[in-house]
């Protein structure tokens, strides 16, 4: 699965089924393989920001393939 953030030009490629049973520190420092788009890599905050995004993305794909979808979750999650 590749993530793609145009704002920062970043590429976030993980392989999901390692992902799914990996923790937050394994995704982040093993599993994501991260890209830069147009050759300028931005700060280790955006780019640890970028991961959990990711990472949360994931979590959300997992409930919804679970069929709990994202109806009960609050709208904050989203900003």
């Amino acid at each position: 699965m590749t993530l793609i953030n145009l704002e920062q030009g970043i590429s976030i490629h993980f392989n999901y089924g390692d992902a799914y049973f990996a923790s937050f520190e394994d995704f982040e420092n093993e599993i994501s393989d991260i890209q830069f788009l147009n050759g300028v890599r931005p700060n280790d905050e955006t780019i640890h920001k970028l991961i959990i995004d990711a990472w949360n993305f994931m979590s959300l794909q997992e409930r919804i393939e679970d069929g709990f979808g994202l109806d009960d979750l609050n709208d904050d999650i989203y900003d």
